[in-house]
């Protein structure tokens, strides 16, 4: 026997001793989030007696205590860590994040087996030499702290070592022990003050550097292009004015962000990134960009807030890209072909070698397609939209206030725009005789294969959708919100699409008034309804007939009472999840909505009486449990 048991203080809440307790047995002790502030020592001393009720106390042998590898004390207010933690060498986790921490305790290094050190979100100021002497360490993570230096050893001699994860600190150097990590695969040190990458500070073997909001100036250090396994570089927010041309050395890289700094041109060696699918270079200063590129196969390039006044005509080639947002350049004249997609007649040879736009261009040739034309400014919508529609899987034409007045039959003559998933910038530079689309509800009558469908803020004055019952057999999101022109909802509005999930009717007045029956019978798997800020009075009872129904959202209108036969919704068998009441005229609720199994009732802004604050301060839970205690017996 190791001796006497020693007695616990009685302060230890029994919940605690209790977790503890099962710790001796199963060697992983998480005492996370238990408002703990100190660690009791029954933690480390597992000689020490724990308070009757533990179920600790059962008399087995002391070799039969498990050794503890696992240690969670996050997210509770413990100021230090005492020193005696290094008694328990067989661990192989500590997580002390969220706490108010100032220092780690300085016996850390006696950790031998340590493999995870997480102590984010504290209040330290320095990580003590130590953590550069523990062996077995493979991941380091202490974020959102005052940290000014990392140990200065840090990964020389720690084979294992594969992630540090830094970020929000005030870091502006890297220590000289890091080139050492051959094992160092992630590096985030986002959010700190470095001013520049010193000279030989980075391991060979890194597949992840993120230096995101940092105080890099200048051109990047071209070391970073001799790390030939990076495969995600992130330096987005910081003044960079130029990359070195040996970043075309990282043949491995996948994406790479450097949007949100002061660039003014890309080296033409990037076309030798033959892996690179993301390029983000938004809001720089760039004004051109090398023909390199265009051998590229990306699928996202982003351009956005440039100085960009052409585009490499040999960019139409990359039949990869799946979106090119160029809003915010002074482009002159967008050369169609560069979005023109994957049609093989897209580009044609001239004298001077460069490419034309053919006769004619169909916007969307393959099925299976999005397009998304949110907020791109358009008075009317583009006749090749509709003419497109059928391939889509995916439309969302919102945020274009009084783009969808009805408008007459398009010209048979109009011209073709562009292919790409993203294609808002080019819908600012279509041609007026572009901007005649057929009527709505006949195009999306032929939209077989649609999904989703945005038409929220759009003008909408008539009921858009066809009245042909199940037309839309694949639709299951419909936004139509802030259309408040809409002057009604005919019987048999939905109809058309018998999928539906998801209905998003908000702000719209006339959604006040719901038709009888043309929820439950148009689309009865319904599982989501907004009908926030539509001025209704009174709860729809419609949606008391809905079987899928788990999210009702009824925020900001003029209901003055629930209706007591929402308890209906528990006798169908109906599940919940989500009620919104907020910000209406109700003064009490009903008894009975305590029998509904909610994960979230929103209750604020409104005028109840009935209800104690206490209680509603308490949560939905509380809430809950209030109004069933009221149920009659």
């Amino acid at each position: 026997m190791h001796g006497r048991l020693k007695l616990l203080s009685a302060s230890l809440p029994l919940a605690v001793a209790k977790i503890i307790a099962g710790s001796r047995a199963s060697g992983n002790l998480n005492l996370g989030g238990r408002e703990l502030q100190y660690v009791p020592s029954s933690v480390y001393d597992q000689e020490e007696q724990l308070p009757e009720g533990s179920s600790a106390n059962t008399g087995g042998n002391w070799w039969e205590v498990a050794e503890l590898t696992k240690l969670d004390l996050s997210r509770n207010s413990i100021s230090s860590l005492p020193d005696q933690l290094a008694r328990l060498s067989t661990l192989t986790s500590i997580d002390c994040s969220f706490n108010q921490l100032q220092q780690l305790f300085d016996t850390v290094g006696h950790l031998q087996q340590l493999r995870l050190l997480a102590c984010s979100s504290n209040k330290l100021t320095y990580l003590p030499d130590a953590v550069a002497s523990l062996p077995a360490l493979a991941s380091l993570s202490c974020s959102d702290n005052q940290i000014r230096l990392l140990p200065q050893w840090l990964g020389l001699h720690q084979g294992l070592l594969a992630s540090i994860v830094v970020a929000n600190n005030l870091i502006e150097i890297l220590p000289p022990g890091l080139a050492g990590c051959s094992s160092l695969t992630m590096l985030d040190l986002q959010g700190n003050k470095m001013r520049e990458i010193g000279q030989g500070s980075l391991p060979a073997s890194l597949t992840e550097l993120n230096l995101c909001r940092n105080r890099l100036e200048g051109v990047l250090c071209h070391e970073v292009g001799y790390l030939k396994k990076l495969r995600v570089l992130s330096l987005k927010e910081n003044k960079l004015t130029g990359l070195p041309a040996s970043l075309g050395g990282c043949a491995a890289m996948i994406e790479c962000h450097v949007g949100f700094n002061s660039l003014s041109g890309v080296p033409a060696e990037f076309g030798a990134c033959s892996s690179l699918r993301v390029l983000d270079l938004r809001n720089n200063r760039i004004s051109e960009l090398p023909d390199g590129i265009c051998s590229l196969k990306l699928s996202l390039l982003d351009l956005t807030n440039n100085d960009l006044q052409k585009l490499p005509p040999r960019l139409g080639l990359m039949t990869s890209l799946r979106s090119l947002p160029l809003d915010g350049n002074p482009l002159r004249q967008i050369p169609r072909n560069v979005v023109a997609g994957p049609c093989p007649d897209a580009v044609h040879g001239c004298p001077d070698g460069r490419p034309t736009l053919p006769r004619r261009v169909t916007m969307f040739a393959a099925a299976g397609q999005e397009l998304v034309l949110k907020g791109a400014g358009l008075r009317e919508l583009p006749a090749e939209v509709w003419q497109a529609a059928a391939g889509l899987v995916r439309l969302d034409i919102s945020n274009n206030q009084a783009c969808c007045a009805e408008q007459a039959t398009p010209s048979p003559s109009l011209q073709a725009v562009t292919a790409v998933s993203d294609v808002r910038f080019a819908a600012r530079s279509l041609p007026p005789e572009c901007l005649h689309p057929p009527t709505h509800r006949d195009a999306l009558a032929g939209c077989s294969i649609l999904q989703v469908l945005h038409m929220g803020s759009t003008g909408l004055h008539h009921w858009p959708l066809p009245p042909h019952p199940g037309c839309l057999p694949r639709l299951r999101q419909l936004v139509l919100r802030c259309n408040p022109s809409l002057r009604g909802l005919p019987q048999g509005a939905f109809d058309s699409c018998p999928s539906l999930r998801s209905l998003d009717l908000s702000g719209i007045p006339a959604a006040s008034q719901l038709p009888r029956g043309c929820l439950a019978n148009g689309c009865p798997s319904l599982e989501e309804i907004d009908l926030s800020t539509t001025g209704t009075s009174y709860f729809p009872m419609e949606l008391l007939h809905l079987p899928c129904l788990r999210v009702i959202n009824l925020t900001g209108n003029q209901l003055a009472e629930v209706p007591d036969g929402i308890s209906t919704l528990t006798r169908q068998g109906l599940v919940l999840d989500a009620l919104h009441l907020a910000n209406n005229n109700l003064s009490s609720l009903p008894p009975s909505l305590g029998t509904l199994s909610l994960k979230t009732l929103t209750l604020e802004g409104n005028i109840l009486k009935t209800i104690r604050r206490g209680v509603l301060e308490r949560g939905t839970p509380a809430v809950l449990q209030y109004l069933k205690d009221k149920m009659p017996i």
